[in-house]
């Protein structure tokens, strides 16, 4: 609890504390400060100001959890979104690896028709002279 001069908690103190018409015009200019002013939970309502420190106190009770709440998603969209890019990375990675392998094959395959298309021309080039040899 926040206190003022003569031991007086700031919620008192703001109970007493009355602006002057120079600041009311102020604060009226700013949208959010004319909306707190107009919307004040003490301004006719009649009831004491304990109950509305009480109603503050809970209204920073419920804001309190929710920022721990939020705070809480918060750190798990994080580590996903850390954890997202790692597996983006994984992902090209394991892409890459693919196109290199498929680019091996083919230069296997290509490789492997021509040592074929070389071992029929030594056969066939085996058989020839074979054939002419026994003609003979």
């Amino acid at each position: 609890m926040v206190m003022g001069r003569g031991g007086a908690t700031l919620f008192e103190l703001a109970r007493e504390v009355k602006p002057s018409e120079a600041h009311m015009k102020k604060i009226m200019k700013d949208k959010a400060l004319a909306e707190l002013a107009l919307t004040d939970p003490r301004r006719d309502s009649g009831r004491p100001g304990v109950l509305c420190k009480q109603e503050l106190e809970q209204m920073v009770e419920t804001l309190t959890k929710r920022i721990s709440t939020l705070s809480e998603e918060l750190s798990k969209h994080l580590q996903i979104r850390t954890e997202n890019s790692e597996l983006k990375i994984k992902l090209r990675s394991m892409e890459e690896m693919s196109q290199l392998r498929k680019a091996q094959q083919e230069a296997l395959t290509s490789e492997v028709k021509v040592w074929k298309a070389k071992y029929n021309a030594m056969l066939s080039h085996k058989l020839n002279t074979s054939c002419q040899e026994r003609k003979r």
